[in-house]
């Protein structure tokens, strides 16, 4: 029933939220103030981001070497930086990985920002924390700001993924977030494949869904 509700109201809002989100260019998370800009994820209105940032703030990062992997806005990136870590920050999409690059300098923080799709352009090297906001429907993007987004007919970003996790073979804190939206049983099985485990740690529940945030294992 909550899933019905939730597509019947989509679909009279949608539009509105999204223009709504597209006029909102700004965001400030303590010391923190970013800009933003149209097709770049928008932490202000998706608790999956919110859950990221509870578990930097939950956590000592200080020397700690952290990859946030899809990092749209990268304020969870930013406040790891804040608290000490170094951390690597990877998006597919050019305009994301640029406007972190400008908000990193007016903010005073450094950290490496890398275009990349997964972890093609990141040497081999070993992480402490590995922070994942995934794409997670099932449907082909059509544009680098809709792979925020979709993640492939096929679940393609998933086998890309946990093949280049896999791939990797390090000890690291591997730590994903996912919606009560997604097929997390067809996620897991995917895991599953390439020797990975889900441990539910959090979970944050919104008006017309939850999200979870999960340790994977290897």
């Amino acid at each position: 029933m909550r899933k019905k509700l939730k597509n019947i109201w989509f679909r009279l809002f949608s539009d509105r939220i999204v223009r709504k989100i597209e006029k909102d260019n700004s965001y400030q998370y303590k010391s923190i103030q970013l800009t933003l800009e149209p097709g770049v994820f928008h932490p202000k209105y998706f608790d999956s981001s919110q859950l990221l940032l509870q578990w930097v703030e939950a956590n000592e990062l200080s020397e700690k070497r952290i990859i946030e992997v899809g990092c749209g806005s990268g304020i969870a990136s930013l406040r790891a930086a804040q608290k000490g870590a170094h951390v690597w920050a990877v998006d597919i999409h050019p305009k994301a990985t640029e406007l972190l690059k400008k908000n990193a300098e007016s903010n005073g923080t450094q950290l490496e920002i890398k275009q990349s799709d997964l972890f093609v352009a990141v040497p081999k090297m070993s992480f402490d924390y590995v922070l994942i906001n995934p794409p997670f429907y099932p449907k082909n993007p059509r544009s680098d700001a809709e792979k925020a987004w979709f993640c492939g007919a096929g679940f393609e970003y998933f086998h890309s993924l946990f093949e280049q996790l896999q791939d990797r073979n390090q000890t690291y804190g591997i730590f994903m977030t996912l919606s009560d939206d997604c097929d997390l049983n067809r996620i897991q099985s995917i895991a599953s494949e390439h020797g990975f485990t889900f441990h539910l740690r959090q979970t944050k529940k919104g008006f017309f869904e939850k999200n979870f945030l999960f340790e994977i294992e290897g």
